[in-house]
């Protein structure tokens, strides 16, 4: 049985973008929603209403590192950003890419193989970990010894 906010961001959104509660827990803070977006306007709809009733929302990514970082004080919704997680720019040239917040390391570093780039960031979970929550967190490894810690440069943010 889903809750009543469920229901009611079903109706916002589609059915098709709420998943179940399940085993989502933040620092004993269990959601009352989980949203999985397929575009930016679903991910805009859903934080301009849920400021308009005071909802909190709090984003994830692969999930990884959920207890990482500022721990929030509620969790009304979690906004699962895995489908939002295209390649949208990439200009080889320039070594320049954007990506959506949900593209995983290891799909970013195969996208950027073959032109022989890489982004200098590591996760022992690369399949999983996203580049939006490995930003968030300020994630880092050996390599940030010779690149740089992620946004410290700019290039990176």
């Amino acid at each position: 049985m889903e809750s009543p906010l469920s229901d009611r961001l079903a109706g916002l959104l589609g059915g098709n973008v709420v998943l179940p509660v399940s085993d989502i827990e933040i620092d004993d803070i269990v959601p009352q929603a989980v949203i999985r977006p397929t575009d930016r306007l679903q991910i805009s709809e859903l934080l301009l209403w849920a400021a308009s009733e005071h909802i909190s929302v709090m984003p994830r990514g692969g999930g990884t590192r959920l207890n990482l970082g500022n721990l929030p004080k509620s969790a009304d919704v979690v906004l699962d950003l895995s489908a939002i997680n295209q390649l949208v720019d990439y200009q080889p040239a320039d070594m320049t890419a954007t990506v959506e917040a949900g593209m995983t390391l290891s799909s970013f570093q195969e996208r950027l193989a073959p032109g022989r780039e890489f982004v200098p960031l590591e996760s022992a979970e690369a399949d999983r970990s996203t580049i939006g929550g490995i930003l968030s967190v300020g994630a880092s490894g050996p390599l940030s010894y010779t690149y740089g810690l992620p946004g410290e440069s700019g290039s990176l943010a």
